[in-house]
């Protein structure tokens, strides 16, 4: 009985630390204080850009904005650097849609001691949204790169020439970095990109994305960042989603680069709450410590001029800031090797007789079915604490401090449905037999990875290595199961490598998607659990229930303890977004929003008869989406006004030169099209974009005084009908009504819309 508690007690211990190392990996470095060292890099000095450059909301085009332009271009010349305003209208076309704005870039370049060559090209975007001061997006980039300027001027020369490219209108459509690749004489001499951008306020500055052919950069990479944390199982799923950054026009330019981000606590992001206060230090810290170490390496080698060769690589982490990467040449070699293990001991197993393919069926079937349980039921208490606790949704996706608690809940869980079921399953067969059954499938899911994700193969692969050894180990002794305590340390030894691997991965997309797909998230934890099958069955071997009881007992006080400690507040504010839409065409006007209405703030608008339902009856046809609206008073408020400069057919394509404004002094204008004559193109102030027929929108960021002037190409030639919207942010006065301001418990997005139809 006492072998059997220490041997439980070694097993938790041994697992329990490799989940601590695993997440360990998931951290930023230590900050280094203003008074350290000149030549490097300390966040204590950055800050201090990032309380000018974020004090207040700067989109672009406003004043605020021009107001960082102008610290931008005076730290530049007091580091030594002239720097330039490159301005210009910027039209881009993706995801259906066409985004364009005027922009300032500040570029400063500074030089190195080779002539001619590639340089190193630093960027991030200094414009924030118009609704949060940009303090983390992208404030601590910007104070970065005027810190790593600054260290960089410390040291030695470097052979490459640096650019330091801080473009404007990024929020607007990544416009900034699509007018310097288009137009700046400086474009065609970057060898290498280093992108800095975030989606939070904390957490460590993930390297999660590179350019394809990345071989050269990964090496490079491996060998100059001093913390580094990154893998390429995230990569090759960002490349499946439709986000785009920067560094997707260089990329588009054929440009070779990196791109980093930290992406904790997205309740900050494009919010009021983004400022230097909350954002983390040690997040500013790991920004500096890439940019500065990595472009003293680059900015070092001998050339930079074949960035972009080789094959994929292959990396992850295994420590914390200890990075492993090799080429995706060896994939398939890998797996192949696994393959032959794994076909090896089944094949073992089953000539001994400790194998059995009803005992395998069972054991397969068993780990389908703990999947799917665990899964459900992790959906299904998301479910259940949605309903109990509706005002806290937004805190529980988007908070950390909300969700890093409620998800230790939600693993403990997790990890307490698949025991249990396992208590039942286990009658089924042996421990070796049911191993072997969650083996076959993740054999099964290591084969599928190694050609769907290449760069993810590396999670199955390698803890599938070391628990086929587990799993010759445990055929080959007594009656299939771990009887002795060597046993219980050997094979819970060999399972580390799973929990190393995989603890970061399953918090990483926990971040990334949220416990509102708890479902997947905790899914992922019980495939990962399936290789650590026989260690489950021996932490139950004293008391069956419990292992069971405890994970259920820690997660109900989790759940409880949260429920009544964690509430909204000022320091943890909840959000809502409310809009007052106009069409000008009817008169009809409403106030209307998609965030549920469970705050008297809110109620205030929705006085009169409240519908739900989609705007496109009552705005215009984009409104898709379901809203609650209700009729709102009819302010004096212009809608943008559309001109009709020329219109000429040519064959069967007509040109529309239209001039709109808004005589509101909107900063955003869009134009939509959804019925009439395809729409194949056109340009904005001149600058040209395609289109792919309807529907058709565009938005115009930073619309001046003079207005937008738009051309657009219909092919065939035939009537089309625009949708014209202007947007801005705040209230309208309404005569003899009062609202409310939102509390500070709310971040409130408030914006007001009118919009007019013309057939043309």
């Amino acid at each position: 009985m006492k072998n059997n508690i220490l041997r439980s007690l070694l097993v938790l211990l041994i697992l329990s630390a490799a989940v601590f190392f695993g997440l360990n990996q998931v951290s930023a470095p230590d900050v280094l204080p203003a008074d350290g060292p000149a030549d490097q890099f300390s966040s204590e000095r950055a800050v201090k850009h990032v309380e000018q450059i974020a004090a207040v909301p700067h989109p672009t085009g406003s004043p605020e904005n021009a107001k960082v332009r102008d610290y931008l271009l005076d730290e530049l010349k007091a580091l030594g650097i002239e720097g330039q305003v490159q301005e210009a209208d910027s039209a881009r076309y993706t995801h259906g849609s066409v985004y364009s704005g005027h922009i300032q870039n500040v570029i400063g370049r500074l030089e190195g001691t080779a002539d001619g060559g590639k340089a190193v090209l630093i960027a991030a975007h200094y414009d924030s949204v118009a609704t949060a001061p940009g303090a983390s997006d992208d404030g601590a980039a910007v104070g970065a790169m005027l810190e790593t300027l600054r260290a960089l001027k410390e040291g030695p020369q470097l052979k490459h020439d640096v650019i330091f490219l801080f473009t404007d209108g990024e929020e607007a459509g990544l416009l900034g970095a699509n007018a310097f690749v288009k137009e700046h004489p400086w474009a065609k001499d970057v060898g290498l990109v280093l992108n800095f951008e975030a989606r939070g306020y904390k957490g460590p500055s993930f390297m999660f994305e590179t350019s394809d052919g990345n071989s050269f950069i990964m090496n490079e990479f491996t060998k100059a960042a001093e913390h580094p944390v990154a893998n390429s199982m995230l990569y090759d799923m960002y490349k499946l989603l439709p986000n785009d950054t920067d560094l997707t026009v260089f990329k588009g330019a054929d440009m070779n680069g990196l791109n980093f981000a930290y992406a904790i606590g997205l309740n900050a992001y494009h919010n009021r709450i983004d400022t230097v206060e909350t954002m983390d230090p040690e997040s500013l810290q790991h920004h500096g410590s890439y940019m500065l170490s990595l472009t003293k390496h680059f900015g070092m080698l001998d050339s930079l001029d074949n960035t972009g060769t080789g094959q994929n690589q292959v990396y992850f982490n295994v420590f914390k800031h200890v990075l492993v990467d090799y080429s995706q040449t060896w994939v398939i070699p890998i797996t192949a090797v696994v393959s032959i293990m794994f076909l090896f001991v089944l094949i073992t197993g089953l000539r001994s007789g400790v194998l059995r393919a009803g005992g395998l069926l069972k054991g397969f079937l068993g780990f389908l079915l703990a999947i799917a349980v665990t899964g459900g039921v992790a959906m299904g208490v998301w479910m259940l604490v949605n309903a109990l606790q509706p005002d806290m949704t937004y805190n529980l996706v988007n908070d950390p401090d909300f969700f890093n608690v409620y998800s230790w809940g939600f693993a403990l869980l997790s990890i307490a449905v698949f025991s249990g079921l396992y208590i039942w399953i286990r009658r089924w067969s042996t421990a070796a037999n049911l191993m072997g059954g969650s083996i076959i499938l993740f054999w099964l899911l290591t084969l599928a990875v190694t050609f769907l994700l290449p760069g993810g193969s590396y999670l199955f692969a390698w803890p599938l290595f070391f628990s086929l050894i587990g799993w010759y180990l445990l055929i080959k002794s007594p009656d299939g199961e771990i009887k002795t305590l060597k046993d219980a340390v050997i094979q819970t030894l060999l399972a580390v490598p799973a929990v190393l691997l995989f603890a970061p991965i399953v918090y990483l997309v926990l971040v990334l998607v949220s416990l509102s797909l708890a479902g997947v998230v905790f899914a992922l934890l019980a495939i990962m659990m399936g290789l650590l099958v026989p260690h489950v069955l021996s932490l139950m071997s004293v008391r069956t229930w419990r292992f069971p009881t405890a994970m259920v007992a820690s997660a109900l006080v989790i759940f409880l303890v949260s429920g009544f400690a964690l509430d909204i507040s000022e320091q943890n504010p909840t959000y809502a977004s409310v809009i007052y839409g106009k069409n000008d065409d009817s008169g009809k006007a409403v106030f209307a929003t998609a965030t549920p209405l469970d705050d008297p703030w809110l109620e205030q608008f929705l006085t009169t008869d409240p519908k739900s339902g989609p705007l496109s009856e009552v705005l215009h046809p984009l409104f898709q989406r379901n809203y609650m609206y209700a009729d709102a008073p009819e302010v004096k408020e212009a809608a943008p006004k559309l001109e009709v400069l020329s219109d000429k057919t040519d064959g069967d394509v007509r040109t529309l030169s239209l001039k709109i404004t808004s005589q509101r002094g909107a900063r955003e204008i869009s134009v939509s099209a959804m019925t009439g004559s395809p729409i194949i193109g056109g340009s904005v102030w001149g600058k040209t974009f395609e289109a792919e027929g309807l529907p058709f929108i565009l938005n115009y960021d930073s619309a001046p005084e003079r207005g937008l002037e738009l051309t657009l190409q219909i092919k065939p030639a035939g009537k089309v009908t625009l949708n014209v919207e202007d947007t801005s942010y705040g209230f309208p006065n309404v005569a003899g009504k009062s609202y409310t301001d939102s509390p500070d418990t709310i971040m409130a997005m408030k914006r007001v819309l009118i919009t007019k139809k013309h057939d043309l």
